[in-house]
């Protein structure tokens, strides 16, 4: 991973330095070395690094269809509410509903 690519996982995930070298169990020093291009992550380091941006790829994912159906349901929400409103306004009812009984 080049510098920029670690700080831009580093920032996905919302950590600082510390919290994210604790995550890979190095020192926050280590992880500025990294993003700023003064040392190079060992294998196993980019190992580390690459599981990590994996595990924020998913989670990014998994938001992003958590988004999309939650527009989907607040859209058919509000797509009913306005067919009745139509149906209301007209003193009508929707096709296969019958009126309330009391």
């Amino acid at each position: 991973m080049t510098p920029d690519e670690i700080r831009d996982l580093r920032q996905r995930t919302d950590m600082d330095q510390s919290a994210f070298g604790r995550l890979l169990r190095v020192g926050s020093t280590l992880v500025s070395f990294w993003e700023n291009g003064h040392r190079t992550p060992t294998e196993l380091q980019q190992v580390h690094l690459h599981k990590v941006r994996l595990s924020v790829e998913r989670w990014e994912q998994e938001q992003a269809r958590k988004r999309i159906w939650k527009e989907m349901a607040l859209a058919a929400l509000a797509g009913g509410l306005l067919g009745l409103t139509y149906f209301l306004d007209k003193d009508e009812l929707p096709p296969g509903t019958s009126p309330p009984t009391d």
